[in-house]
């Protein structure tokens, strides 16, 4: 018994010969479709990926922190302008640290 595949042409035999039937200014027409559809779909999974994707850091590297003015002390209990006050807090832990629901948790102290 044959199957019904082999008794009627395959899809893409039909669809090869369908295109070969086209007179050729269309096939430029067909061609310059195709790949602007193929083209587009690309561009539109590049769009989607880069919109739902993240970055995520590596190990490794170096962060740079600036600050405006000069420190004068670095001792955190002498700290008395901003840029005194960025570079203790980059350089010493506190006792506790404020977390971010606003209640104090121990940083250095048990």
């Amino acid at each position: 018994m044959e199957s019904s595949t082999e008794s009627s042409p395959r899809l893409i035999d039909r669809f090869m010969d369908r295109i070969e039937s086209v007179p050729g200014s269309d096939k430029l027409l067909l061609r310059v479709a195709f790949f602007a559809i193929i083209g587009t779909g690309v561009w539109l999974i590049l769009t989607i990926n880069q919109q739902y994707t993240e970055n995520t850091p590596t190990r490794g590297g170096s962060i740079v922190e600036g600050i405006i003015g000069t420190p004068r002390f670095i001792n955190p209990a002498l700290a008395s302008t901003r840029a005194d006050q960025d570079v203790t807090a980059l350089i010493y832990n506190g006792l506790m640290k404020i977390a971010s629901d606003g209640t104090l948790v121990n940083d250095v102290a048990e």
